[in-house]
């Protein structure tokens, strides 16, 4: 007989993803709007206007998932919230780096809707593989 994970369980599950996706899109778009403010205020602003942008967007993501991950983890009484979240710190800096490694090919061929599609995607699962793996 086979024995069905509790329904605490799945609620941590849901916990971690939706906090995760949640804390991505906020810090990231609060991140988002400080660089085009800064960017904005700089009179010869050149590429390091790209820089900044493009740093604030991973710094944001990155930081964001993992610490709404945390904070819903954390208010939620879950177990292992400190240990889901170091997983997530580490699984979410190398998911950061390929996605940054396709920005060459967007500046070229344009973002399209595919690979938004794929960073929401990633930004929910990571939190789930973080879950299971920190069980």
């Amino acid at each position: 007989m086979s024995r069905q994970p509790s329904l605490n369980s799945w609620r941590g599950y849901l916990a971690a993803s939706l906090g995760g996706a949640t804390g991505a899109v906020v810090l990231t778009a609060i991140c988002l709007f400080l660089a085009y403010v800064y960017v904005r205020s700089q009179k010869n602003g050149g590429l390091e206007g790209l820089v900044v942008l493009l740093l604030c967007s991973y710094a944001g993501f990155w930081i964001g998932e993992v610490l709404g991950c945390w904070l819903a983890l954390r208010l939620g009484g879950y177990a292992k919230a400190s240990r889901t979240t170091y997983l997530l710190a580490g699984l979410t800096f190398f998911a950061v780096l390929v996605f940054f490694s396709n920005i060459p090919m967007a500046f070229t061929r344009g973002i399209n809707a595919a690979f938004w599609v794929l960073v929401g995607l990633t930004s929910i699962t990571l939190p789930l593989l973080a879950r299971f793996l920190a069980r």
